[in-house]
């Protein structure tokens, strides 16, 4: 008897556990380290809690694996759960939002790209990649104001398709006529979109094989134009699947994989975006005053191998790029030392003072076929799917895997 009350018990517990997911969700976001971050949103003004997985996979094992095979329904609760608990820390600020939204950070299992596939539709993944492309940010409408012609009555839609959707009768119960509505971007609600795309990182790949890359759409304030090509990220998001459409025949069989991002985090920039503390701007200045420095990073390069002293002086020059030059007609560059210029490098002397203050990450590559130079340092590329045809900034890394 004892046995079968607490199998009744513990059913009990499971369904009352799935029919209430919002109380779960609060009562995670009642611990102390969330209070306080719940708090501080409202001294930064933040619309958005970074909440670790992991804690809440210790706190609510259940919870959190519910979250990851239903993703859409379990992150409408967390959003509403932190809602109420920004009404009960900070009442007045909650008053002045009408979304919180949750960022789910640090899945315990990362999935490669390639490794991605039907089973993860629909799911909450992690995967990581280095930023290959990123478009600019854009506006993108998530409820529409529409104005009815007739009797001026303002509907609201939510949108969430990828074209600008009006409503099909007006709302007014006197009215509800078919007509053509007035689009009220004063009235409208938008929210700011960004696209990035991610390719394999070089390590990840198994011999013989080329990159494979994956769209990313990201909105968001906190989330957009904070990963730029060339940086190393982890992306938490949704995956989707979407068919491509085709003119006159329809939806295609095979489908695009595509990320709804939850979560960015940077986990590396590119040399160039690394920031200099203090303390090791210190050693450099420091360096710079020994006379023995060209000597010392000669004898750097492999200090095991004996001998080859005009070889390794060459591999120094090669390493360091020289100086820029800002003269009054014209600006010499000094990202590349005259070491490790090609014999046709003299050709691109003119673009290159085009390039100046444009794309400060371009580099040149060599087309072949009409003997000239292309600045790849921005590219468009119209595609039928997923890209908008803007003008979108590429990584050097990517540009050089591709024209080798």
């Amino acid at each position: 008897m004892e046995a079968k009350n607490t199998q009744g018990d513990e059913r009990e517990l499971t369904e009352a556990a799935v029919l209430d997911p919002q109380e779960r969700f609060l009562d995670f976001l009642k611990s102390e380290k969330y209070r306080q971050r719940i708090s501080q949103m409202a001294i930064s003004g933040k619309t958005s809690l970074v909440v670790d997985f992991e804690d809440l996979l210790l706190a609510d094992s259940p919870l959190a694996e519910s979250l990851v095979k239903t993703p859409d329904e379990y992150l409408e609760h967390a959003n509403r759960a932190a809602l109420a608990q920004l009404q009960i820390e900070a009442p007045v600020y909650a008053s002045e939002v009408e979304v919180i939204t949750i960022r789910f950070r640090g899945l315990p299992e990362t999935v490669h790209l390639r490794m991605l596939g039907s089973v993860h539709i629909g799911k909450l993944a992690m995967v990581e990649g280095i930023v290959v492309r990123a478009t600019p940010v854009n506006p993108m409408v998530t409820r529409g104001a529409f104005r009815c012609k007739r009797c001026g009555n303002i509907s609201y839609v939510d949108q969430t398709t990828p074209f600008l959707r009006a409503p099909l009768v007006c709302s007014d119960p006197a009215c509800q006529r078919k007509g053509i509505f007035d689009f009220m971007q004063e009235e409208t609600l938008f929210v700011d979109s960004q696209q990035i795309r991610i390719q394999e990182r070089p390590e990840h790949l198994p011999p013989g094989q080329l990159p494979r890359s994956l769209n990313i759409k990201l909105v968001g304030r906190d989330i957009v134009d904070i990963a730029r090509p060339g940086d190393h990220v982890a992306t938490v998001g949704v995956v989707r699947a979407v068919a491509p459409t085709l003119p006159k025949v329809g939806k295609l069989r095979v489908f695009n994989l595509h990320i709804d991002a939850n979560y960015i985090d940077i986990l590396s920039k590119e040399p160039e975006a690394v920031l200099t503390s203090p303390e090791e701007e210190k050693q450099i200045l420091e360096l710079a005053k020994d006379p023995w420095i060209h000597r010392k990073v000669i004898r750097s390069i492999a200090p095991s191998i004996y001998g080859y002293e005009h070889i390794k002086e060459a591999i120094v020059y090669l390493l360091f790029g020289g100086v820029p030059k800002h003269l009054a007609d014209i600006n010499i560059r000094g990202t590349k030392h005259p070491a490790n210029r090609r014999p046709r490098d003299s050709q691109i002397s003119a673009s290159s003072i085009r390039r100046q203050n444009r794309s400060p990450r371009s580099i040149y590559l060599w087309k072949g076929n009409n003997s000239s130079w292309l600045n790849s340092g921005c590219s468009k590329r119209t595609q039928r799917r997923n890209d908008l045809g803007s003008w979108s900034t590429r990584s050097s890394r990517q540009r050089r895997g591709l024209h080798r």
